[in-house]
């Protein structure tokens, strides 16, 4: 397979059986992107190699295309026939018109493209960023509910901001820009912090900035509900969610501790902050 390397990127996703695997360019044009130390190498016609940086996928709503390989300085996006169509019940055609893809079972075209010169283009624009979706208006019942345990059975309103939106936390960065801010409106450096002791406010980074600033950054005592407001809301949030799960599956109560980590790992990872929009 020998792949160009223009100065211009083309934009276009191209579909051929020459290609060996899927494989973009450009890291943006994935979505659940995993980042990869030793992902392997490919080579091309020329015999020239280049490294893996991670998978991806692409999708436009309706067909999505899995474990798409980002190759730093390749110039076009490349869709491998043999890779689309093993294991993924697909088949592909071509003809002088162009290429459709059809689902083997119900023999439904999924995609259908025109021939562009001596080119296969595939006619679909992959979403990009935020998807604009909505779990219960476009999934299947049985996915939502399925979600919905899996989340600890969190309500279908929080799952539905989860799926539309990148939500990561970013305390720390958070932290730092609202100090630099408090500074500039009041024109007086900040002496002292108080946070919790939460990985997200105790690491080097943000501790490299306090000290820098000449900033005394205090803790809240570990296992002390009484300094932490919020804790004891959160921890009935907690309570609710194990004697959901609990009561859902019919389990005894001595998987009580079990339930009450599973919802604590869920409602970190899944839990909107109202004032940043990020999970906690």
């Amino acid at each position: 397979m020998l792949v160009m390397r223009d100065e211009q990127y083309d934009p276009e996703w191209y579909i051929d059986s020459g290609f060996s695997r899927h494989m973009t360019g450009k890291r943006e044009e994935l979505r659940e992107y995993r980042s990869l130390r030793n992902g392997g190498k490919i080579r091309y016609g020329n015999n020239a190699t280049d490294e893996i940086k991670g998978y991806g996928m692409i999708t436009n709503g309706e067909l999505s295309i899995p474990k798409v390989a980002y190759v730093e300085g390749v110039q076009h996006n490349l869709i491998s026939v043999s890779q689309l169509v093993v294991g993924s019940g697909l088949k592909v055609s071509f003809d002088e018109d162009g290429s459709e893809i059809i689902e083997k079972k119900t023999k439904k075209i999924v995609l259908k493209s025109k021939r562009k010169g001596e080119m296969f283009p595939l006619d679909m624009k992959p979403i990009k960023g935020k998807p604009a979706i909505c779990l219960l208006t476009k999934a299947a019942n049985d996915d939502s509910w399925l979600w919905n345990r899996r989340l600890s059975h969190m309500n279908f309103r929080d799952i539905n901001k989860l799926v539309l939106g990148d939500l990561k936390s970013e305390a720390t960065l958070n932290m730092i820009n609202f100090i630099k801010q408090v500074e500039v409106l009041l024109r007086k450096p900040d002496q002292m912090i108080r946070s919790n002791n939460g990985t997200e406010f105790k690491n080097k980074v943000l501790e490299d900035f306090v000290v820098s600033k000449g900033i005394s950054h205090n803790f809240s005592a570990p296992y002390t509900p009484q300094q932490k407001g919020v804790v004891e809301c959160r921890n009935r949030s907690l309570c609710e969610a194990a004697r959901t799960m609990l009561s859902f599956t019919r389990l005894p109560l001595y998987f009580w501790a079990d339930a009450i980590a599973t919802a604590c790992f869920t409602q970190n990872l899944s839990t909107i902050n109202k004032q940043f929009l990020l999970t906690t």
